[in-house]
């Protein structure tokens, strides 16, 4: 997906290509990183990746001088410890095999981890920047919501909890511009592995208040409209954007949100049906309101606790 000029979102059609990532950005020491490192060498025994530069980020520790009444910067002048250099190079070569091909690249460095990483991914220009997710520590997501926010290209947030596999893709779809990319998106990570992965196109609906609509109809004749309408845009939404071969990669489920919080029930749903990767476009919303993508894919990002999220931005 592009944005012209004039602003009108360009939405991709046609064939869609395998994924390839070809410079990765990677940050180590904000959440976890065994995992993170396992998680990048399965896919790079799958995807195309031609390069992953590693930056591990030491906190900046501020102090303040109080017999000059001035702050100072403790590592200001830190001189990176080559031991911990060593020890990230192998830890990396532990994970990323060698016959995958990657050309690996790090960066020890201090300051703002986020800050850092985001001025590093821009520099390298990344289309793919990754972080890890700690489920030790009681951080609610802020990172990875900032994170998500922030960065400009295509994120992979992977749990400490993930698995290995790829089996199963769960994409939220409210048919806007942005989950089309995600959708399609998916379809290309799909095209990399020899057994490819099922992919679920979910769609969300909520039955309207009643003491709204001038209407007589039952719970259960407006269930049916609504049914009927959803599968008659998925039917659309797909010969638009999807050719016939790449459709036949997609299934498509529309259920009823029957709790509170949009994110919190897509995560359940992820988690019943045992979903190993869930694709959301960054931001878009349904004309009908069903879904806000922002927002969402923030509380997923947020909530998600063993399944990895790649959030799909615009380019």
């Amino acid at each position: 997906m592009k944005v012209a000029s004039q602003g009108i979102i360009e939405i991709s059609k046609g064939p869609i290509v395998p994924f390839v990532v070809h410079e990765a950005l990677v940050g180590l020491g904000l959440e976890d990183d065994e995992m993170v490192l396992k998680y990048l060498g399965y896919l790079a025994e799958h995807l195309e990746i031609n390069a992953a530069r590693f930056v591990h980020v030491i906190p900046s520790i501020d102090l303040f001088d109080r017999k000059n009444g001035v702050q100072s910067y403790q590592f200001e002048k830190y001189e990176l410890n080559q031991k911990v250099a060593d020890d990230l190079a192998a830890k990396i070569s532990n994970h990323i095999n060698k016959k995958s091909d990657v050309k690996v690249d790090f960066d020890v460095r201090d300051g703002n981890p986020l800050d850092e990483l985001i001025q590093s991914a821009e520099s390298a220009e990344a289309d793919l920047v990754v972080i890890g997710k700690s489920s030790k520590r009681d951080h609610h997501g802020i990172l990875a919501k900032n994170f998500a926010r922030k960065v400009k290209c295509n994120a992979l947030l992977i749990p400490d909890k993930a698995k290995l596999t790829m089996k199963k893709i769960l994409v939220p779809v409210d048919f806007s511009p942005n989950s089309i990319e995600a959708l399609r998106t998916a379809v290309a990570f799909s095209k990399c592995f020899a057994k490819a992965p099922t992919i679920i196109a979910l769609n969300v609906y909520e039955l309207p208040i009643f003491q709204a609509y001038l209407v007589r109809k039952s719970m259960d004749e407006m269930r049916e409209i609504l049914i009927e309408d959803r599968q008659a845009a998925f039917k659309s939404f797909l010969e638009t954007y999807f050719e016939p071969e790449d459709r036949n990669r997609i299934k498509t489920d529309i259920i009823e949100q029957t709790h509170p919080g949009v994110g919190n029930f897509i995560m359940d749903y992820a988690e019943a049906n045992k979903a190993d990767l869930v694709v959301m476009g960054a931001k878009g919303h349904s004309k009908v309101g069903l879904l806000l993508m922002g927002s969402i894919t923030e509380k997923i990002l947020g909530v998600t606790q063993h399944i990895p999220v790649l959030v799909v931005k615009m380019t």
